[in-house]
């Protein structure tokens, strides 16, 4: 009988990953089984946290096709011996098949040994990858601190600042040129604009953009954007202005449950949404911080101004006059410098009331105290001395620069024309009196004195004169020229009304 060929069997093609699973998985499960049954609770948590490891293992398994095909060759005995077994080919017998199943019993123990080494691998892994996450995160958390301490100190700064500016100065245009500044320092804006409540009603008072500055009158009301300015003030909040990545912010200004104006502030925005979104917050936060700075930088010059201003012709007062003398006379003895004194009266001013009335000679007065502050220099001072009385202190100035400026003064206020109170023209002139503050001199009281008789002098050779002193009262140039025509003139009356008493 012919030997018989064993059977072809068409065995399907094994993965070895998919082995190694279904392998593991069923050891898993009867761990399971015996940690449900009779096993104590501590080597219970250990075998549970083994299986874990081993689940994590095979995770990356499948993850890895390396890894597979390494545990594919180590499980690929087991295998052959499974193949062999089923194929009948007579290579192994059946004797042998319990050592067969020893073997492959230790070979899935090394299976199952390298699966927890590769689980336990990979843990440490994604530990350490969560480890790096976290400390990224702190890093980040600890540079946003740091951050936002700098800009806090930049604010407290700022705040400082200010609040040297506010001891240091009362002049309104002084002190907002220095501190819109700080505020451009530390928003980086590209425009700036503060309205402030004059006369009950809302005027741009500051304006800023770029390096230009400009104040009051200078500013042009059609070349600045006043929107959302009255909505701040109505509402009391602060009201956002975005078109494209142009960001405007405006602030109501308050003191004291005092309404006093509004800021608007514009900068550009850079960066993606998250980024544009933290700068307007962080712009308004660090401009919120700062607000009550900024009101009290507009209240202090207010309420300065109430008590050292006049309130008729906007010049400073007699009491602000004698403090102020007070500190350049200590100056000039201390230093040797020089400084002038000027008073001057407008004639005929009682007469001006008596027949156009009090409101015209207010507006004369203030037509007068505006015309003084026109000419006189950026450093000399105008102050009301008293009625119809204004005076100009000239610092670092000499006599004969001061009687100019007293001429140049006369000459304009005689040669315009003054507007009354109903409209009619009037033709003013004053009569002026300058005193130089002289090595002489002990004390204020002194200097006031030698101008006023200087005035005095003024006004009895005739009015629209000045007159200075010079060890006594002396007339200017002009005010000789005057007084000799007149004089002239005087003789010519007297011969002619003589020869009519002969005749």
């Amino acid at each position: 009988m012919p030997d018989s060929q064993p059977p072809v069997l068409n065995t399907p093609a094994v993965d070895p990953s998919e082995v190694i699973v279904r392998s593991v998985e069923s050891i898993s499960d009867r761990f399971e089984v015996v940690l449900r049954q009779s096993i104590p609770g501590r080597i219970k948590r250990w075998l549970s946290k083994g299986r874990d490891v081993l689940r994590v293992g095979l995770d990356s398994v499948q993850e890895n096709p390396r890894l597979a095909v390494a545990l594919g060759l180590l499980v690929m005995p087991i295998g052959s011996i499974g193949w062999l077994l089923r194929s009948g080919t007579g290579v192994v017998s059946v004797e042998s098949v319990p050592a067969l199943f020893a073997l492959a019993a230790v070979n899935a123990a090394l299976t199952l040994l390298m699966l927890f080494w590769v689980g336990s691998l990979t843990e440490e892994r994604r530990e350490l990858i969560e480890e790096g996450h976290r400390y990224e995160k702190r890093e980040l958390e600890q540079r946003g601190r740091i951050l936002r301490l700098e800009e806090d100190v930049d604010l407290l700064t700022a705040m400082r600042d200010v609040s040297r500016i506010l001891n240091d100065d009362v002049q309104f245009d002084r002190i907002w040129g220095r501190i819109l500044e700080i505020v451009h320092a530390l928003v980086r804006s590209e425009e700036i604009a503060i309205w402030v409540f004059l006369d009950e009603t809302l005027q741009p008072r500051v304006h800023q953009r770029g390096s230009t500055l400009h104040f009051g009158d200078q500013i042009d009301t059609e070349e600045l954007d006043s929107s959302g300015v009255t909505d701040a003030v109505d509402h009391q909040t602060v009201i956002r202005l975005v078109e494209g990545r142009v960001l405007s912010l405006v602030f109501p200004l308050a003191a004291d449950s005092e309404t006093l104006g509004v800021l608007k502030v514009t900068l550009s925005l850079a960066g993606d949404f998250q980024e544009r979104l933290g700068m307007i917050e962080e712009t308004e936060r660090v401009i919120s911080n700062f607000l009550e700075h900024i009101s009290l930088a507009i209240k202090t010059p207010t309420l300065y101004d109430m008590a050292v201003v006049d309130g008729l012709t906007g010049l400073y007062t007699k009491r602000h006059l004698l403090h102020e003398l007070a500190s350049l006379f200590k100056i000039v003895r201390r230093h040797g410098k020089q400084f002038s004194f000027i008073l001057l009266d407008v004639d005929h001013f009682k007469s001006i009331n008596d027949t156009y009335g009090h409101p015209t000679g207010d507006e004369v007065l203030k037509q007068v105290s505006s015309r003084v502050g026109e000419t006189a220099r950026e450093c000399d001072s105008a102050y009301r001395y008293g009625g119809e009385e204004i005076c100009l202190v000239l610092p670092e100035t000499g006599l004969k620069q001061a009687v100019g400026l007293a001429e140049r003064l006369r000459e304009r206020i005689a040669g315009e024309a003054f507007i009354g109170e109903q409209g009619e023209e009037l033709k003013i002139t004053a009569s002026f009196g300058v005193a130089e503050c002289e090595s002489d001199l002990t004390d204020v009281a002194r200097l006031i004195s030698r101008a006023d008789q200087s005035l005095y002098r003024s006004k009895e050779g005739g009015r629209n004169q000045v007159w200075f002193w010079s060890k006594s009262p002396q007339p200017s140039r002009s005010a000789r020229k005057r007084t000799s025509s007149r004089r002239l003139l005087k003789r010519k009356s007297t011969r002619r009304r003589t020869r009519r008493v002969k005749r």
